[in-house]
């Protein structure tokens, strides 16, 4: 796969790794080569722009593009990347939660690297000694972790057009399986179109919050090194 260049600022406060989002522009690009009739994107958590960015210069017949996230400095920031990349006719920024900013808009594609992890607020804030604010908002999946994955596959058949497509990804800390039932529960025909591990050791607050994911019943598989890892997944639900 081959990611068309980009120019990519970054700022304090605002999550800078993309590992997550590189494994899902790995499988999704591929699986978008074969369907020509998307022409609109929703990004739910922007962050900086790098999935919204690299898909619209990876795809010049997304004509409408709107990236959006819940935190005021990520949002500057987007729109600030935009611009550097000339994007700014085709990209639309805008702020807010989930599918708020967009109302009764309706795509061709929604795509998300959700919050994942079975934390609270407080759990992360006790887990970092200086915590970032955007592991507040990019990390806190709730108890079981599922919270906001849940809601966004819940919500997007009101915003998806006939024969929409909703992707993201996530670790199979919080299930696979899962995913795919609750895809499925919606009408959805749910494809797993890969996976990759992940060390542990290779992550921040995934490595601190073991002990909290392994509450959950949870446990790492070990490669022949005795090194921990688990599989970031990325899914695909192709709507009715």
């Amino acid at each position: 796969m081959k990611i068309p260049p980009i120019k990519i600022t970054s700022t304090e406060g605002v999550n800078k790794t993309d590992y997550y989002s590189s494994i899902l522009l790995e499988y999704l690009i591929p699986f978008l080569a074969k369907k020509p009739s998307i022409h609109s994107l929703l990004e739910i958590g922007a962050g900086r722009g790098y999935l919204s960015i690299i898909l619209a210069k990876k795809f010049p017949n997304l004509r409408k593009i709107v990236a959006t996230d819940i935190d005021s400095q990520a949002v500057r920031l987007v729109k600030r990347n935009v611009i550097i990349n000339n994007l700014h006719k085709r990209i639309v920024v805008k702020r807010g939660n989930l599918f708020e900013p967009v109302k009764s808009e309706k795509f061709d594609l929604i795509i998300s690297v959700p919050p994942q992890l079975p934390l609270t607020r407080r759990d992360v804030q006790q887990l970092l000694p200086k915590v970032e604010p955007y592991h507040l908002t990019t990390s806190v999946g709730g108890k079981n972790g599922r919270k906001i994955v849940d809601k966004i596959i819940t919500n997007a058949p009101n915003h998806l057009l006939p024969g929409g497509i909703i992707c993201f990804a996530h670790s199979d800390i919080i299930g696979i399986k899962q995913s795919l039932e609750r895809l499925e529960s919606q009408k959805f025909g749910a494809i797993l179109l890969g996976t990759k591990i992940k060390f542990l050791n290779e992550t921040t607050l995934t490595h601190l919050s073991k002990k909290n994911i392994e509450k959950t019943g949870y446990r790492f598989c070990k490669d022949d090194k005795n090194q921990e890892f688990f599989n970031i997944c990325v899914i695909a639900g192709v709507h009715d």
